[in-house]
């Protein structure tokens, strides 16, 4: 569909071609991150990485969920795809996790000239 309103206060604009917001994309990671619980609380984790942002995501005061998002964008036919190492400190009381579960968002993308 084309934008003709702005998505801020809804006054009219310059038609944009169709596409999708990069708030869309952040709305479905927050979501899987929160999650329906309600009692979800989040902080940022500091990164020693320019391309990385981190969060982590607490249930009752108890780790629940970390989010790492590489900012650095990927296109298939830039080469070899980055990576980024990541080392794990924790420190105080705290359990073992009984299991974990790795998701990826994948997003495509299209070159228009």
């Amino acid at each position: 569909m084309t934008l003709n309103y702005s998505i801020l206060d809804g006054s009219p604009i310059t038609p944009l071609a169709p596409h999708i917001q990069p708030a869309y994309y952040a709305a479905i990671i927050a979501a899987e991150a929160i999650g329906s619980s309600e009692t979800t609380q989040a902080i940022e984790i500091h990164i020693d990485e320019d391309n990385v942002s981190g969060y982590a995501f607490y249930e009752h005061g108890i780790l629940s969920k970390a989010v790492f998002i590489n900012l650095a964008a990927y296109l298939p036919d830039a080469g070899a795809r980055n990576s980024t190492h990541i080392d794990f400190s924790f420190t105080g009381p705290g359990y073992a996790p009984d299991d974990m579960c790795v998701k990826t968002l994948e997003i495509g993308y299209e070159l228009i000239s």
